[in-house]
């Protein structure tokens, strides 16, 4: 539905606050639950880029279907939204490197539903990411962010 893009909007713009766009990394990963979120997200971010000139790139990554070709290419989009074992499955195959320097926060959509998932918590401990210290902060009740370093 579309009663979430308000907030998702809100959100977005949290989070392209928090991007370099000099910095050709990602900074970004948006992880939610289902492919029709992502394409939500997706398509939120499509207008907020839009809005910014085109200034921030993003990439969706999600499962490939049978008719699809599979997507190979090294990943350095400033955010990147998907499925988490999509994503954790670019992680292992270096699809995205690099990023434990570059990556800002890391976005959990829906977190309850998120927060039990197995593959969410691979990529929060991934040794290509490494978050620090495991502690989330709460954005909304419907979003979990976790940052770096953030100062509070």
């Amino acid at each position: 539905g579309k009663n979430g893009s308000g907030k998702t909007f809100a959100f977005g713009l949290g989070i392209l606050g928090r991007i370099d766009a000099n910095i050709k990394q990602t900074q970004a990963i948006v992880i939610c639950n289902t492919r029709e979120l992502v394409q939500q997200q997706y398509n939120v971010f499509e207008d907020l880029t839009y809005a910014a000139n085109g200034a921030y790139t993003f990439k969706r990554v999600i499962p490939t279907g049978r008719d699809e070709k599979k997507d190979n290419a090294k990943i350095t989009e400033h955010i990147i939204i998907g499925t988490a074992g999509s994503i954790f499955g670019k992680l292992e195959n270096r699809k995205i490197t690099k990023v434990k320097d570059s990556l800002k926060c890391i976005v959990l959509d829906e977190a309850d539903n998120l927060m039990g998932s197995a593959h969410t918590m691979k990529i929060i401990k991934h040794k290509g990411i490494k978050f620090e210290n495991g502690n989330f902060k709460y954005l909304e009740e419907k979003y979990r962010i976790n940052n770096k370093n953030s100062q509070t």
